[in-house]
């Protein structure tokens, strides 16, 4: 159900233009919210982080923080953890 889920936001992330080279967790952040009918609108409002600033990642013109990227993690209904590579 979890790969379906997964592989469903991918297939509406392609609507949303993405620039070649973004980093990883700005194209799950992509995925997920166009799977879940997510605007950058959206995301803005239950994060405080303006829509141009989530805009500027997706173009690839800057890269967000660690305070954004757990701001809109955990707007998904997910936590960024850290852990130690084995």
């Amino acid at each position: 159900m979890k790969d379906a889920r997964l592989h469903d936001h991918r297939r509406h992330a392609r609507r949303r233009k993405l620039a070649s080279g973004i980093d990883p967790m700005v194209i799950w952040i992509a995925e997920f919210s166009a799977g879940e009918n997510l605007t950058m609108e959206n995301l803005s409002a239950s994060t405080g982080i303006p829509a141009v600033t989530m805009a500027q990642w997706f173009s690839g013109a800057t890269q967000p923080t660690i305070g954004n990227l757990r701001a809109v993690v955990n707007a998904l209904g997910y936590d960024l953890t850290i852990t130690r590579r084995k």
